[in-house]
């Protein structure tokens, strides 16, 4: 499954690229014709490092849009290793625009130790100029895991150089918490950012994930980092 996974973001980095470039071959294309990628590498103050590397395509055909990210991080319980980066994380996001801001949704993520997951849903995003706020609703797992609703937001506070963003993820068991284990659940990372220069910035994001409860790991962090646009 996890060989499936990677092959299927190198066959859709490939597409992009050379979908991109296959159109329009103006002043670097708008970002290469919808598509851009970059990168974050943070210090966690939870002792362990993160690299998170994310692209963005816009222009993919039959007007489908696409976005993922894959998280490489040290491990919490080994402060002396935090720029060991050995565990991953990644989602990939596939939508199709309706109308009046709705989406057909589709998400497929994958991790270390951990069984690959997919869900089908619904979003809807509302968008000032290059400011957005992104709801989503899944109603089930491709696994009977559980639901998940998703609120992610960008919005630029001054000029292009100071912005928030980030997201909230809401987990629901379908069981609906009747097992001790299985309960409601939330992640989210909202952070402050600040370009320097157009590709080059610096961020403060807030962590929390109910996920590292049960792995025995503090839930709350701040991680300062660096990001730079590709």
């Amino acid at each position: 499954m996890k060989k499936s996974f990677w092959l299927a973001v190198f066959f859709l980095f490939l597409c992009s690229v050379s979908n991109s470039y296959a159109q329009d071959k103006g002043p670097v294309a708008k970002a290469i014709n919808g598509f851009s990628t970059w990168g974050v590498y943070a210090w966690d103050s939870r002792s362990y490092n993160t690299f998170k590397l994310y692209y963005n395509e816009r222009s993919l055909p039959f007007g489908l849009t696409s976005w993922g990210y894959i998280a490489f991080s040290g491990d919490s319980d080994q402060p002396q290793d935090r720029y060991r980066l050995t565990a991953y994380l990644a989602d990939v996001r596939l939508s199709k625009p309706l109308a009046d801001g709705f989406q057909l949704e589709s998400e497929y993520g994958s991790q270390t130790d951990k069984n690959d997951v997919g869900r089908f849903g619904l979003g809807y995003k509302f968008t000032v100029k290059d400011n957005f706020a992104w709801l989503r609703y899944f109603p089930s797992t491709l696994d009977g895991s559980g639901s998940k609703a998703s609120f992610s937001w960008r919005t630029w506070l001054w000029g292009k150089h100071l912005y928030t963003s980030g997201f909230i993820h809401y987990y629901m068991p379908d069981d609906w918490g009747y097992s001790s284990r299985n309960v409601d659940k939330i992640v989210a990372e909202p952070l402050i950012g600040y370009m320097l220069t157009k590709n080059l910035g610096l961020t403060v994001e807030y962590r929390y994930n109910d996920f590292q409860k049960i792995a025995r790991q503090k839930r709350e962090g701040i991680a300062y980092g660096v990001i730079y646009k590709f």
